[in-house]
């Protein structure tokens, strides 16, 4: 603790001689009338508070490690070593051109001293007074809800001023909707449910949505707060959420959660609309830098909206039973990831203060949890009772290392893979030109999440399946997580260009507007939105899942038949969908890069697409039949066997589904020479073609049953019984039934004799 404290005084020091650019005072007259003279110029609110927090932790932690080390009156310590700091602090500013020292911050900084001196003596009560249930249910919930608080209501400060409240009544009717803000309070929506219902420990609905409204009701009076359209959609957002997952499994709660958190702090990052830092980034040069520039306000609200991502994942996966320490490193290094992306986005760089952040956070819950007592206080009314805190799902910790270490390598050889193959020669052109940062290792690592995801969302999805889920509802909201997960990856690791070649680019807005192709009741409507943006958002993730989602459809469902036969229902609730995917991806596409090679009319009279979906049936066949082979030999002989004469198989579909020639550029070649060659001007042979079809197979299959076997130590135990399962337990259960009433008459009649 005694480091914690050292530590709290070295970043207050850091943070108040930012940028260390010490020069001789220009300022005539003693140093304390330069402090004093400081004083004339009125402080805003928002240093105030900055000034007052500033010394809170410093005053908290140096109690406690004071108390450790048995000092006495630890309190005098504190307030004087505080008020020294806080004075030659001011004293060093008069050095610095780019500050301006006052005597009267100071003493804002000895009043958040007290404070965090309080705080300590509220804090060691806990060893006279029981806490309350909920707070030793779960801390981190309440920190995640505090944290929340502060990003949407900072600096809590009520206005009584009408025409404020006015103002902010008329932006929510007229303010345009930013989808990046929708997603940043929907999340936090999210997490400050599951928080409360930790908390509360039973359904707590009303009493969230009761929060929201004080909330949203707070936005309105708060100044400084600017009550958006997008507040209420996100709250709503992140509400429907969580009523809709909230009848699964825990361990599934868990592991939804953190990939949703995960991809927010994706998007936040590469999306320039995402939490503001209010620095130029190039000239963001040192740790906590982005701190030092701009509004103290504005930094903080953004502080405590990414402190909230990051404590929210921590807490998920220690909610998990993972092991903290590879779950610290593990988002430290996704974050790490993330701030590397930023060296490539023009106008930006890279923050290496947001893994310190996600470490110090680690570290934080840590503390919180060691300090706490290890069972729930025994109620007066139950004596001798004990009560502990019941895991959400017994042995976890065991499986998601197994997870963390199956991901990194499965993903680390995928990364290997990749790189060997884009130095190859005579590479497809369109495969050279896919990844940011021209295929570096970054990239490559994320773009490896990417493919291993699609095996592993739908093996998750076809556990439960197998497990009676109803597929009506079940398969179109998992199939849109998924997705959703997989743009998020895709974006981070691929070019837009190389998207929009594949998926098409966004033009609803303008058909709609200048074609009229919906009438003239949706032109006004997209007019009254007022920038297509919205609309290109929700169009690109349409367009999207209509692409990938015949692939995890036909992955769910043949992993689904892998666990269990019978599997019709699901197949009939997805038949519509594959209609629509066909319709959108084809029918109504905006890009020709894939309808030119379909084949209009193939073998036997079929349109090409039959024969692809036939491809795409046999390779998710293929890797489910990897996925249920064990560890004797011979069923390993029998699916490799299986796996290569599917090869022909496939080379066979995928002929039959492309045109032999496509004309273009005054070029003809086939769609093979398209998908396969190095361009279209340099024609392979025959042999070469299949060759490397053999290995995009092959590969393919192998991704996928890699990313199906990631996620295998998640549903062997925990989650809900397969059917076979679930028969034989209740042909158990009625065979004991039996035997117990035959065994109660048998006694009867002995006693009878």
């Amino acid at each position: 603790m005694t480091y914690l404290w050292y530590l709290m005084a070295a970043l207050i020091a850091y943070g108040s001689l930012y940028p260390f650019q010490f020069a001789a005072r220009a300022d005539k007259g003693s140093l304390f009338q330069i402090l004093m003279a400081g004083n004339e110029h009125s402080a805003s609110l928002a240093d105030i508070l900055g000034n007052i927090v500033l010394f809170v932790p410093y005053g908290l932690t140096g109690i406690w490690a004071l108390r450790a080390r048995n000092v006495h009156r630890p309190a005098a310590t504190v307030a004087l070593t505080g008020a020294s700091l806080a004075v030659l602090l001011q004293v060093l500013q008069i050095y610095l051109p780019a500050r301006s020292p006052a005597l009267s911050d100071a003493a804002w900084n000895l009043a958040g001293l007290g404070l965090g001196i309080g705080a300590s003596r509220l804090l060691a009560l806990k060893r006279t007074v029981v806490p309350p249930a909920s707070f030793l249910r779960s801390p981190e919930a309440l920190l995640v809800l505090a944290l929340w608080l502060a990003s949407e209501l900072l600096p809590f400060v009520p206005s009584l001023d009408v025409q404020h409240i006015k103002n902010n009544l008329k932006a929510l009717g007229v303010s345009q909707v930013e989808v990046i803000d929708v997603v940043r309070h929907g999340i936090g929506a999210l997490l400050a449910t599951v928080a409360l219902e930790t908390l509360a420990g039973r359904y707590a609905l009303p009493r969230t949505a009761l929060l929201f409204i004080a909330v949203a009701l707070g936005k309105v009076l708060i100044i400084h707060q600017a009550m958006t359209l997008a507040v209420p959609i996100g709250f709503v957002s992140g509400l429907a959420a969580w009523v809709g997952v909230r009848h699964m499994h825990r361990a599934n709660h868990r592991v939804l959660l953190t990939l949703c958190l995960l991809t927010a702090m994706l998007l936040f990052s590469v999306f320039p609309l995402g939490l503001e830092k209010d620095v130029e980034p190039s000239k963001v040069k040192l740790p906590f830098a982005a701190l030092l520039h701009g509004s103290m306000l504005d930094n903080a609200r953004s502080l405590a909206g990414r402190l909230l991502l990051y404590v929210g994942a921590l807490w998920q996966l220690r909610s998990a039973h993972a092991n903290p320490v590879l779950s610290a490193l593990a988002v430290t290094v996704w974050v790490g990831l993330l701030e590397v992306i930023q060296v490539l986005i023009p106008g930006r760089t890279a923050d290496p203060t947001e893994p310190i952040w996600v470490l110090l956070c680690a570290w934080g819950l840590h503390l919180l949890s060691s300090a706490l007592p290890a069972k729930m206080p025994v109620p007066p009314s139950e004596p001798g009772a004990t009560r502990e805190p019941r895991p959400p799902f017994p042995h976890h910790g065991e499986k998601w290392q197994a997870v963390l270490r199956r991901i990194l390598g499965y993903a680390l050889g995928l990364v290997l893979a990749l790189w060997a193959l884009l130095r190859l020669p005579d590479i497809p052109y369109n495969v050279r030109e896919l990844f940011h940062g021209n295929g570096s290792l970054p990239f490559l690592f994320i773009f490896a999440l990417a493919a291993l995801w699609p095996g592993a969302s739908a093996a998750w999805a076809g556990h439960r399946l197998a497990g009676g889920t109803r597929p009506l509802g079940f398969l179109p909201a998992a199939l849109l997580v998924s997705a959703l997960v997989e743009l998020a990856l895709l974006y981070a690791s691929v070019t837009g260009e190389s998207l929009d070649d594949v998926v098409g680019s966004n033009n609803l807005y303008w058909f709609v507007t200048h074609k009229d192709i919906w009438g003239a009741g949706a032109r006004r409507l997209f007019l009254a939105i007022g920038t297509p943006e919205p609309v290109a958002f929700i169009e690109r993730i349409v367009r999207f899942v209509a692409l990938v989602g015949p692939l995890w459809l036909c992955l769910a469902i043949a992993f689904a038949y892998a666990e269990r036969l019978g599997q019709w229902k699901a197949v009939l609730a997805a038949l519509p969908w594959f209609w629509l995917f066909k319709a959108v991806t084809f029918d109504w596409s905006s890009t020709d890069n894939l309808n030119e090679l379909i084949a209009r009319d193939g073998a036997f009279g079929w349109g090409g697409g039959v024969y692809l979906y036939l491809l795409l049936i046999v390779l998710c066949a293929n890797c489910a039949l990897l996925i249920r082979v064990g560890r004797k030999r011979r069923g390993i002989l029998i699916a490799g066997v299986i796996t290569l004469a599917a090869l022909p198989l496939g080379w066979f579909l995928l002929n039959a589904g492309l045109e032999q020639e496509v004309e273009k550029y005054e070029l003809v070649f086939s769609g093979t020479q398209f998908l396969l060659g190095p361009d279209r001007s340099q024609m392979l042979s025959a042999t070469e073609l299949m060759l490397r079809w053999y290995f995009v197979q092959l590969g393919a299959v192998l991704t996928w049953a890699a990313g199906a076997h990631v996620v295998r130590p998640l549903l062997s135990h925990g989650g809900p019984k397969s059917g076979l399962d679930a028969q034989s337990a209740a042909l158990t259960t009625k065979h004991n039934r039996a035997e117990f009433v035959k065994a109660v008459r048998r006694a009867e009649a002995d006693s009878a004799e």
